[in-house]
């Protein structure tokens, strides 16, 4: 069951004047002055709300999955009555326009904890005058799924899996990061990192845990927003992931081994993240 843009109308138009709609949410009525007139009316944010919980009822009882499309600040509102979020739209091809929408993401992922979390990109649509070419794959759209995997935003493509010439050009790229959104997706976001991140630049650093031991999967997903590349020092403490010893430390993207020390009941790292990028690390 898809609620395409459920709360659209919730946040942008405030009140319903319709008195024939009245009936069907148990809201209460409020007066606004529409026109220099006070006017009756029900507020919209209300009334979806008993909108959405009719939808989520029904959908129970004939076992539905849940979507619903939305757009900040309104998600609180979305969240539970459904099991994934569609977190808005994206049209402009621009890397570093798109790069900017991570604390937009950062929100999501905070208001939604664990639900399944999704973004139509029109520019995966080859939109916004990208050429379709393997060429402008990797130098458009590569750094979109990069900005994705930060949060674990599933990036979603609108048509072009209808055209098999688009497909082939995508396919590498999906096989790329499919696998990492999979894994960090199992493994679960965790509210507290446990990771110390120091050094030059490292104030600015995003940075996220998946998963809570090793045995059971665990990973950190670190972004740098700025301009420039970002040398930092990772540290964590072993009690926090069952006391064991770690065993290797793989850059997901790059399937790069990181080089790391173990001391005094610790694990510590030199990780250079290049700039406007997102470094996937899987602890083992």
């Amino acid at each position: 069951l898809y609620l395409d843009s459920e709360l659209f109308f919730a946040g942008w138009n405030e009140f319903n004047f319709r008195r024939d709609h009245w009936q069907y949410a148990d809201v209460p009525l409020t007066y606004t002055v529409r026109d220099g007139k006070p006017l009756p009316a029900q507020h919209m944010s209300l009334a979806n709300h008993d909108f959405l919980v009719w939808n989520r009822n029904e959908a129970d009882k004939r076992g539905l999955f849940v979507a619903g499309n939305v757009w900040n600040p309104l998600i609180q509102f979305i969240v539970p009555y459904v099991d994934m979020v569609g977190v808005g739209e994206h049209w402009d091809a621009k890397p570093e326009n798109f790069a900017g929408m991570i604390n937009e993401f950062k929100v999501f992922r905070t208001y939604s904890g664990n639900k399944l979390l999704s973004t139509m990109d029109y520019v995966l649509n080859f939109g916004g005058g990208v050429p379709e070419t393997p060429e402008a794959v990797e130098k458009v759209m590569e750094p979109r799924l990069n900005t994705c995997l930060m949060y674990g935003i599933w990036p979603g493509t609108a048509n072009a899996w209808k055209f098999p010439e688009k497909v082939a050009m995508l396919v590498p790229l999906f096989e790329r990061y499919v696998p990492i959104f999979d894994a960090i997706t199992a493994a679960q976001w965790q509210v507290i990192p446990r990771m110390k991140v120091s050094g030059d630049g490292a104030d600015t650093i995003f940075r996220e845990r998946w998963g809570k031991t090793p045995a059971e999967g665990l990973f950190f997903t670190l972004h740098n927003p700025d301009a420039e590349a970002k040398t930092v020092t990772l540290e964590w403490d072993l009690s926090d992931f069952g006391g064991k010893d770690f065993s290797s430390i793989t850059e997901m993207v790059g399937r790069k081994k990181v080089e790391f020390r173990l001391k005094n009941g610790k694990a510590t790292a030199k990780l250079e993240i290049p700039a406007r990028r997102t470094v996937a690390l899987e602890i083992k």
